[in-house]
C-alpha cells in the first residue's frame, strides 16, 4: 500500500492509499529511475499547473527578478529543490542496497509537502 496524495484543480489535496503493483519486473534500476524522475517532474508541473502556470518551469522563472509572483515562485522552487535533493537521497540508498527502488507512484508519494503559503 502506498498513500498517494491527489492534488484538486482547486489545490485541494486528498490522501489515497492505493495498492500499487511492480508495472515493470523487465526494466532495469535505471530505466526505473527514470520513471520514477518523470513521474516526480510530473507531479512538480501538476503543482505548478494547480498554482496557475503552465509548469515548473514557467512558475520559477519569476524567481529572478522583482515582480507580484515572485515570492510564490520562491516558495515553489524551495520545494522544487527539496523534493529532488530527497529523491537523490533515496536513489544513492538504493545503489548503496539499503533500500528498495521505488515505483513512480510510490515516489510521488514520498514527496515533500507543499507549503501552505
Amino acid at each position: 500500500m502506498a498513500l498517494v496524495i491527489q492534488v484538486g484543480l482547486d489545490g485541494s489535496e486528498t490522501e489515497v492509499n492505493e495498492e500499487l503493483p511492480d508495472l515493470t519486473p523487465d526494466l532495469s534500476n535505471e530505466q526505473r529511475a527514470e520513471l520514477v524522475r518523470q513521474a516526480l517532474q510530473e507531479a512538480i508541473d501538476l503543482k505548478a499547473r494547480d498554482l496557475g502556470f503552465s509548469g515548473g518551469n514557467a512558475l520559477m522563472l519569476y524567481v529572478g527578478f522583482e515582480n507580484h509572483y515572485q515570492s510564490l515562485a520562491q516558495v515553489f522552487a524551495t520545494w522544487e529543490a527539496s523534493v529532488w535533493v530527497e529523491a537523490d537521497e533515496y536513489k544513492a540508498e538504493v545503489l548503496a542496497g539499503a533500500k528498495p527502488m521505488l515505483t513512480g507512484p510510490e515516489a510521488v508519494a514520498l514527496m515533500p509537502v507543499y507549503p501552505e503559503v
